[in-house]
């Protein structure tokens, strides 16, 4: 059984398994976990632009692989307009 489904609407995956749940509640924590780690590096001397650049980095990161993730557990994607 796939962990995501495929939306109704529009282009993208819906959690329908415990698996598929685990991955969007850890994606949730290491983007989290990444906001509150780099702002502490600012808040102990880290330059506000570098923090913000090397965030957004790992950002994409944990959104590439949950993508990745997805696409290799789910339903294959295409746009959806309902039905």
């Amino acid at each position: 059984m796939p962990w995501f489904k495929a939306r109704d609407y529009g282009w993208g995956w819906v959690p329908v398994t415990l698996e598929g749940w685990v991955a969007v509640g850890l994606f949730v924590v290491a983007v989290t976990s990444t906001i509150i780690y780099f702002m502490y590096r600012v808040r102990t001397g880290l330059d506000g632009r570098r923090a913000t650049f090397y965030g957004a980095i790992w950002i994409v990161v944990w959104i590439a692989l949950l993508v990745a993730v997805a696409w290799m557990t789910g339903e294959p994607p295409r746009w959806r307009w309902g039905g």
